[in-house]
């Protein structure tokens, strides 16, 4: 018992930096000890086998109580039918709860039920299988079964590597200890089997060393990179939309907020940049958040978190403490820098996280009066025209800002790299361009929105440019799309010195991707237009203000054709945020495995008796091979029987058991054609009996694993 518990907790270990603080880990270790421990007492006080099962399953069900049942706590141990429904639903939702959160897990509630299962299971079917079995390596199996579940749950850190080899080690020494106390087992049986062993869990074991030597590095299959989707935030509005609700309007507009406050920030944090939502797709009518770039990685989906965020990242550290206040409306949680905590100081809703963005949303709206702080590190956003940006610009992205391009190749060829033609860029914009919200007289016809028609023919292709900062960053970040640069829109607050955040704070910029993975900022200031705007007729053809001298302007209609062609099919993307589904099919798959392991368990098993190079043992085994079967077929066959007596009771001739007695005990050792043609009979045996048999005790017969116990 001692190798079972040992190898299930180092086990748990590669869920160690899934995981905030140690409850989990304190759960995990008790599980594995009164797993094994109630293996061990019932193995010694020779209770029924038969009735332990049950007994695995009652000690599941009341050391869970203390998690899915919350208000009662440890003491809820009396199990009524709200409870239960808890407890089945908790234990198949707390797995999907873990792959879904970004690390780390608060260890609270439901979600100890993973590290529960994961000790106690793989301990109690390891000791069940150590107590009942001969087998040596078999009891290993369920151990190394819960630590691949493990690390598919986890994060699959390099540095647990030596959980691995460590379990590998101890595994192969309770292994060999097992087969060496084999009352049948020979000197080089004994060899060859170390030796099988050692190759076995070493690839089992040091499989995680092996893939990142021969892979690069590359990092393994995880649940949370490959079925975790994360939340769709499509339908979230981006407070792009509608930008112009925190400008001065006509106040018969009721939903303005120019002058109302919004935030209400803590003392120090005077001059932080708050970001309430980053739009990194766009979809020819307005910037959005993306809430799947990569499907392969998660850290640009908006998954739940917890209380803490494994994040790392480099600058100062900065606490801020924010109270929403009346004007704040949407479901996009103000931040700052990488996040490392957030914490609720009210009502603590699930909060959803994307990392690469730095933004956090809820399901619902934000409330006014809610007040949460968050714990963050803010590094150097500094943007420079020397840097080098990254080169990783998504296709889709880049082919919806194509009607921006004769503007952005014209810069890309009156300057030298990319990063310089975004700069000026931003300062042809500052220059040349006019600023209004379009709230009062004559300016009403510079319309709202950052559509293509907005964006193109009523903003950089006008006789003038005029716009706010809707129009302004988001003309410019599909300008640096198209000279292949990574940028993204962000709507958030600089705060400031009086620390009360209002509408008029409310500005849009523009973030660059550099080539090292970070974000940078391009200032609204840098790019945005504050002359004020001419009294013109409403544009009727496009003029190229904007135009460098040295670009080259393609023909416009074929611009205008294939944008017209783009809009004909819209992509309409619609999710109902209410409603959290889990997925079904991960636990489906894994009770099909489950179910699919005992057959192929017995199919292993025939094929070893059978090929066993020790004839005198091919006899022995090929008559148990017919007992087992007879049992599994619900046979009564008493186990301390001689073979004719066991015979009788299946109904079968006594001269098949006489011919087992006399290939294993007899004075010459039987031949290979002698066995050949015993398991014969055995098989034809088999065949008969499971013909008159009912069929469903055919079935049930492959399912049932009860062969697999010491008899």
């Amino acid at each position: 018992m001692l190798a079972v518990c040992a190898i299930g907790i180092l086990a748990l270990l590669p869920l160690w930096t899934t995981f905030a603080e140690y409850a989990w880990f304190v759960v995990g270790v008790t599980a594995v000890v009164v797993g094994a421990f109630l293996v061990g007492q019932w193995r010694a006080r020779s209770w029924p086998v038969w009735a332990l099962p049950f007994a695995g399953i009652a000690a599941y069900v009341v050391s869970a109580q203390a998690f899915v049942s919350r208000h009662e706590g440890l003491g809820r141990l009396i199990i009524d039918d709200r409870s239960w429904r808890a407890l089945v639903r908790g234990s198949v939702d707390s797995w999907a709860l873990v792959y879904e959160t970004l690390p780390r897990v608060d260890a609270t509630g439901k979600v100890l039920l993973v590290p529960l299962i994961l000790g106690l299971v793989p301990a109690f079917v390891s000791a069940a299988l150590a107590c009942y079995t001969r087998s040596a390596l078999l009891p290993v199996t369920p151990l190394l079964a819960g630590m691949a579940v493990a690390l598919t749950l986890g994060r699959g850190d390099t540095e647990l590597v030596w959980v691995g080899l460590a379990v590998a080690a101890i595994a192969l020494l309770w292994s060999a200890d097992r087969n060496a106390r084999n009352d049948r087992a020979t000197s080089r049986s004994r060899i060859t089997f170390l030796a099988r062993a050692f190759l076995a869990l070493l690839a089992l074991g040091g499989g995680s060393v092996l893939h990142g030597v021969a892979l690069g590095g590359a990092e393994p299959t995880l649940l949370r990179e490959t079925v975790a989707k994360g939340l769709d935030t499509s339908p979230v509005p981006t407070l792009l939309d509608g930008f112009r609700r925190y400008r001065p309007q006509d106040p018969a507009i009721l939903d303005n907020v120019n002058k109302a406050e919004l935030l209400r920030v803590s003392d120090g944090a005077q001059g932080m940049r708050l970001r309430f939502a980053a739009l990194d797709w766009y979809d020819g009518n307005n910037w959005r958040p993306n809430p799947d770039t990569s499907p392969s990685e998660s850290q640009d989906r908006y998954l739940k978190m917890g209380h803490k965020l494994d994040n790392p990242a480099s600058g100062r550290l900065a606490m801020v403490q924010v109270e929403i206040g009346d004007g704040y409306r949407g479901n996009w949680v103000p931040l700052a820098g990488q996040l490392q905590e957030l914490g609720f100081y009210t009502t603590f809703d699930r909060i959803y996280y994307n990392v690469a963005t730095g933004t956090a949303v809820l399901r619902r709206w934000v409330k006014p009066g809610e007040s949460y702080y968050f714990v963050s590190r803010m590094a150097d956003a500094t943007l420079k025209p020397s840097m080098k940006a990254a080169q990783d610009v998504d296709p889709d992205l880049y082919e919806r800002a194509g009607f921006v391009d004769p503007l952005a190749q014209g810069f890309l060829k009156a300057t030298g790299t990319p990063m310089e033609a975004f700069f000026a860029a931003a300062e042809k914009l500052k220059r040349e361009g006019a600023y209004s919200d379009g709230a009062f007289g004559w300016e009403t016809r510079f319309l709202p929105g950052h559509g293509a028609e907005r964006l193109g023919t009523l903003f950089l292709d006008a006789p003038q440019v005029v716009g706010n900062d809707e129009q302004y960053a988001a003309a410019l970040a599909l300008l640096g799309i198209r000279m292949k640069i990574p940028t993204r829109v962000v709507v958030g607050a600089v705060v400031p010195d009086h620390r009360v955040v209002t509408g008029a704070d409310v500005r849009a910029w523009v973030e660059v991707q550099l080539a090292d993975g970070t974000w940078r900022t391009m200032p609204t200031e840098r790019f945005l237009g504050t002359k004020e705007p001419k009294p013109t007729d409403p544009p009727k053809t496009r003029r190229g203000t904007l135009m460098p001298k040295k670009g080259e302007i393609k023909r416009q209609q074929e611009i205008r054709q294939e944008r017209k062609e783009k809009e004909q099919k819209p992509e309409k993307i619609t999710v109902d945020l209410t409603d959290e589904q889990t997925q079904w099919w991960p636990y489906a798959l894994a009770l099909l495995a489950l179910l699919a392991g005992v057959p192929l368990a017995k199919l292993v098993r025939r094929r070893r008796r059978r090929t066993d190079r020790r004839t005198p043992y091919r006899f022995a085994r090929g008559w148990q091979e017919l007992i087992d079967t007879g049992r599994d077929l619900g046979h009564d066959i008493p186990k301390t029987h001689s073979r004719p007596r066991q015979a009788e009771a299946l109904g079968q001739p006594r001269a098949l058991a006489v011919l087992a007695d006399e290939g294993t005990f007899g004075d010459r050792e039987p031949t290979e054609e002698e066995a050949t043609r015993f398991w014969e009979e055995i098989a034809s045996l088999q065949r008969e009996l499971r013909t008159k048999a009912p069929w469903w005790h055919t079935i049930l017969g492959w399912l049932n694993p009860t062969s697999f116990w010491r008899r």
